[in-house]
């Protein structure tokens, strides 16, 4: 019997996870282009309104499950929005946190699984583009607004809008932070 890396149980585990995770991502991008082919930027703003109402009800049930203490950025950022984005995890994000203070926080996504996952079945930057507004955007936004209303996520605030990764730069500029 080998007793290598490769076939212990945890290892196993882990590739079949992970094709499971590449999987659908590839699924959701190939889906994405269509609809956007088809429906252009319309098509697009239905997709994001439909993800967002999904993490909005995701999000409300986890609450209700966790039962935070407190309903700040650090909770947010630590025990609710990890528990979400589980896929990430498997896969492995790079994660920069810039800077972090109680009421602000400024991280730099560097590497993106599911960006890579899409990589792999669609090459348009546009449509490359159009999903991270879908499966990133409006889903941060939704997980935020259902955990605390007064707090804003946001990518790339100081261009107003979705620009990163995706669309050919080194990194998303991701800024959490209490609404004035």
């Amino acid at each position: 019997m080998e007793s290598s890396e490769e076939t212990k149980l945890p290892y196993m585990f882990q590739k079949y996870i992970t094709a499971a995770v590449v999987n659908s991502h590839q699924t959701i991008a190939v889906l994405v282009e269509a609809i956007y082919r088809k429906y252009g930027r319309e098509g697009v703003e239905v997709m994001k309104k439909a993800v967002y109402d999904l993490n909005m009800e995701k999000t409300k049930k986890l609450i209700e499950t966790v039962k935070p203490e407190k309903r700040d950025l650090r909770t947010l950022l630590t025990q609710i929005l990890p528990q979400l984005d589980l896929e990430f995890h498997v896969l492995g994000i790079g994660l920069d946190r810039i800077e972090f203070r109680e009421d602000y926080s400024h991280s730099h996504v560097t590497s993106c699984p599911a960006l890579d996952a899409w990589k792999t079945v669609v090459n348009d930057p546009e449509v490359l583009g159009a999903l991270c507004e879908i499966i990133s955007f409006a889903a941060d936004k939704a997980r935020t607004d259902a955990f605390n209303p007064k707090i804003q996520w946001t990518c790339h605030p100081e261009i107003g809008g979705q620009e990163g990764l995706a669309r050919g730069k080194p990194y998303c500029r991701m800024v959490c932070e209490h609404k004035k």
